[in-house]
């Protein structure tokens, strides 16, 4: 696995993300979207703590 490359992906669907909350502030669409960013942010923080420490 490459946590880089991982991480990255990652970050754009994050972002993307953010892009659509911003198109989609409420409604059922609204939650779904929040709940796919914090998966997001989740599996980040996952992925961090998995990286060897300098």
């Amino acid at each position: 696995m490459n946590q880089d490359r991982d991480k990255r992906i990652l970050e754009e669907r994050l972002e993307r993300c953010r892009q659509l909350a911003k198109e989609f502030p409420t409604g059922p669409t609204a939650a779904h979207i929040r709940e796919i960013e914090a998966a997001l942010l989740d599996d980040l923080r996952a992925l961090a703590s998995d990286e060897p420490q300098s």
